[in-house]
């Protein structure tokens, strides 16, 4: 239990279930073993997963986005008179 939020887990119930849920399936091991159901569940619960568990700047346009502002910033501090 955090004693800042009075929570047990950092990530919310709800991921916390679906985690249970995907792993429950993904320890079958094989994809044959599931049942279709089974596979169209395991298959959405990996892309909620996905969205939830992803951080900031993991997505590709996240990333291109923070080379760019890189870019942009070392070519205008190069720009700059030097000092002294």
């Amino acid at each position: 239990m955090s004693p800042l939020f009075g929570l047990a887990e950092t990530r919310d119930e709800e991921t916390e279930k679906l985690l249970a849920s995907y792993h429950a399936l993904a320890a079958k091991k094989r994809w044959e073993a599931l049942s279709p159901a089974e596979q169209h569940e395991l298959t959405a619960l990996e892309a909620q997963l996905g969205e939830r568990l992803t951080g900031p700047g993991d997505t590709l346009a996240e990333r291109q986005r923070d080379e760019e502002m890189s870019r942009y910033v070392e070519e205008t501090l190069a720009e700059l008179p030097k000092a002294g």
